[in-house]
């Protein structure tokens, strides 16, 4: 597959480390609510390190790390933002500050990988993130991989995860050589994930000949709200998806596209935003990340809405 002509893909992290959901996603799925091999998107699965990372998120508590961005945010109260951070209802953004927490990629292969390689039902994208060797490492196992159904269509380099405690606008010189290091043993095409913290011009022009698809981080809650301390600000401040950062990561969509690189277009979160992305640029791809949180039976939706407008 070539990974320009995905035109559904769901964010790293969305959909758990198999792209079938989280624990709390998995009684929707049960009861038909949820759908998430039914329709045509390729999954990014969260994001793996070779060791494995704690970072913030706790499964018994995952609000610990995460909280609800709603309409005026800038104008309202510190206290009522503090309230309705813990409330999904109406919201229009998160902010997440989960530090790429995972297991690691044994983990990955043992535990997770060996109870989806069968199906024939998915699509993966495995995303990675470390030094530039530790990807290496990473890429050639997963050339390796047992995999008779073809479930795994590339890899996405995350260079671009605001909670990675890395400085972005320094990191485009590593941005891309990760991406040659990981070309230099991968059979499966590659996928960057970049940020508008970074700078995207020069990464671009060190990895067009590398990378099939361009993807877009969360917004680094500083660059999202200047004059606002995050309310994750214990946990690094955390970076800002949805509805709410549109104005952000829309126009970074249209400075990729006018590069002349496949880029896939974020922070879908209503019916109308597909239509609406339409009329600002190409849209060969689009992805559905935090909306997942809050409007879990929406991204059905928005995609057979747009199947029947294409």
């Amino acid at each position: 597959m070539k990974l320009w002509r995905i035109k559904y893909l769901v964010a790293s992290g969305a959909l758990w480390f198999d792209g079938l959901g989280w624990w709390w996603e998995k009684l929707f799925v049960l009861l038909g609510l949820m759908k998430p091999t039914s329709l045509a998107s390729v999954k990014v699965v969260k994001t793996l390190t070779l060791t494995g990372k704690k970072g913030n998120l706790r499964m018994y508590w995952p609000l610990g790390c995460i909280r609800f961005i709603h309409k005026n945010w800038e104008s309202r109260p510190a206290w009522q933002r503090w309230i309705l951070g813990f409330i999904p209802f109406g919201a229009i953004g998160v902010v997440n500050a989960v530090g790429l927490t995972n297991p690691g990629f044994d983990w990955w292969l043992e535990e997770v990988w060996t109870k989806i390689k069968s199906r024939k039902d998915l699509s993966l994208i495995i995303s990675i993130f470390g030094t530039p060797e530790e990807l290496f490492k990473m890429a050639r196992r997963i050339n390796q991989l047992d995999d008779p159904n073809h479930i795994v269509v590339g890899i996405q380099i995350n260079c671009a995860c605001p909670n990675s405690g890395e400085n972005l606008s320094e990191n485009a010189d590593r941005a891309i050589e990760s991406c040659n290091m990981v070309a230099k043993v991968s059979r499966l095409p590659i996928s960057l994930s970049v940020s508008v913290a970074q700078d995207t011009y020069k990464i671009v022009d060190g990895t067009r000949n590398i990378v099939e698809l361009y993807t877009i981080n969360s917004v680094p809650y500083p660059t999202a709200f200047p004059h606002l301390k995050s309310p994750l600000a214990h946990l690094g401040g955390g970076g800002v998806s949805g509805k709410v950062v549109q104005s952000i990561t829309w126009p970074l969509a249209v400075r990729l596209e006018r590069l002349g690189v496949p880029v896939a277009w974020p922070s879908v979160w209503e019916l109308n935003d597909i239509a609406e992305m339409r009329k600002r640029g190409k849209i060969s791809t689009v992805s559905f990340g935090s909306v997942y949180i809050c409007h879990p039976f929406r991204t059905d939706k928005i995609i057979e809405q747009d199947r029947e407008h294409r």
